[in-house]
C-alpha cells in the first residue's frame, strides 16, 4: 500500500518534471524576436533598397512588437555590409536585407576575393522580384536603347555607364546586356542609385541603371529620360518605353530583394524571420507600395529561396565567363 502511494507520487513528480522541462524558463530561451532587430543595407540611403529596408523594417517592427533598426553600410558590391552582419552574430538580431549584387555577384566578377557571400550567409525570404530601368542624361541624342547600343558600337567607351557595382562592374543584368549586346560602354560605379540619378540630370553620365520609383517623378516632369525597362514586359506606368529585350533579343533578367543572416543562425529564428517577411508582404498597405513601384511579391520560404539563388548564380557565373 505505501509502495503503491510513493509510485503514484514519483509518477506524479515525473510529470511535473517532464512538463517543466517542456516550458522555457524565464532564463532560458526566450521567444525570437526579443530585443531589436538590425537591418543592414549595403546601399546609401535614399536609394530603393535603402527605402524598401526601411518600410520592411517598419512592418517588422509592428508586427513583431520589437524595434528594428536599419543601418547603411555601403561599398564593394556590398561585401562591407556582410561582412558587417556576418561579425555581428549569428542569433538572428542582425539581418541583411541584400539583393543578387550583394550575395553572389562579388564571387563571379572577382573569382579571387577572399570573402564570398553566398558561402557565409542563409537565405531567409525572398520578398520581391523587382523591375528597373536604363535611364539617359536629358541631352543624350538617343530615345531608346537601340540608338544608345549603336552609339556605343560606333564610339566604343566613348558613352558614360553610371551604376551601383565595384569598379568596371555593374549590376548582373547591366552586365548581361552589355555582354549581349557587344556594346562597350565606360563604366562608372557609385555606392548608391540616388547619386546615379543625380548626375544623370546633371548631364555629368549618358546612361544609368536606375530604380523605377527613383526615376519615375523626374520622368513624369520632364527632366530624365528613360531608354528602356529591365522588366519581362512593359511597365504600366511607362508603357512606351520598351524592354531591354526589345533592343537585345534574348534578354532576360529579374532582381530580387530579401534578407539573408549569417550561418549557423537559429532555424526558429529564421523561421520567425521569413513569418515576418511574408507577413509583410500580404499586407494591402505593401501590395499598394509593391505595385506603384513595378515589384512583384514572391514571399518564397528559406529552402525555396535558396534554391533561387543557387541557380542563379549558377546562370551568372555560365553568362559571365
Amino acid at each position: 500500500m505505501q509502495l503503491a502511494k510513493w509510485a503514484g507520487g514519483a509518477g506524479l513528480i515525473l510529470a511535473a518534471a517532464l512538463a517543466a522541462a517542456l516550458v522555457p524558463s524565464q532564463a532560458g530561451a526566450q521567444a525570437f524576436p526579443s530585443r531589436p532587430i538590425h537591418v543592414v543595407v549595403p546601399y546609401a540611403a535614399g536609394g530603393q533598397t535603402d527605402v524598401l529596408a526601411r518600410l520592411v523594417g517598419n512592418e517588422i517592427q509592428r508586427l513583431a512588437g520589437q524595434q528594428v533598426i536599419v543601418e547603411n553600410k555601403p561599398g564593394a558590391s556590398g561585401v562591407i555590409a556582410v561582412e558587417y552582419v556576418v561579425n555581428s552574430g549569428a542569433d538572428g538580431y542582425s539581418v541583411c536585407f541584400c539583393t543578387p549584387t550583394n550575395i553572389f555577384m562579388p564571387a563571379i566578377l572577382d573569382p579571387t576575393t577572399k570573402f564570398d557571400p553566398v558561402k557565409v550567409m542563409t537565405p531567409v525570404i525572398q520578398l520581391f522580384d523587382a523591375a528597373a530601368l536604363i535611364a539617359a542624361r536629358p541631352g543624350l541624342p538617343a530615345s531608346n536603347l537601340k540608338e544608345a547600343i549603336a552609339m556605343a558600337k560606333a564610339k566604343p567607351n566613348q558613352l558614360s555607364f553610371a551604376s551601383i557595382g565595384t569598379g568596371t562592374k555593374a549590376p548582373y543584368p547591366i552586365e548581361l546586356m552589355i555582354s549581349m549586346s557587344g556594346a562597350e560602354f565606360n563604366m562608372v560605379s557609385y555606392k548608391g542609385e540616388q547619386p546615379v540619378a543625380t548626375d544623370l540630370l546633371a548631364d555629368r553620365v549618358d546612361l544609368g541603371y536606375v530604380s523605377v520609383p527613383t526615376a519615375l517623378p523626374n520622368v513624369k516632369a520632364g527632366k530624365l529620360k528613360v531608354v528602356a525597362a529591365i522588366a519581362p514586359s512593359r511597365l504600366a506606368s511607362l508603357p512606351d518605353v520598351p524592354t531591354v529585350a526589345e533592343a537585345v533579343p534574348g534578354f532576360e533578367a529579374s532582381v530580387f530583394f530579401g534578407l539573408f543572416v549569417p550561418n549557423g543562425t537559429p532555424r526558429a529564428a529564421i523561421d520567425k524571420l521569413n513569418e515576418l517577411g511574408a507577413a509583410v508582404v500580404a499586407t494591402p498597405a505593401m501590395q499598394e507600395r509593391m505595385r506603384a513601384e513595378a515589384l512583384f511579391p514572391v514571399a518564397a520560404k528559406p529552402e525555396a529561396f535558396a534554391a533561387r539563388v543557387k541557380a542563379d548564380a549558377e546562370r551568372w557565373n555560365k553568362l559571365m565567363k
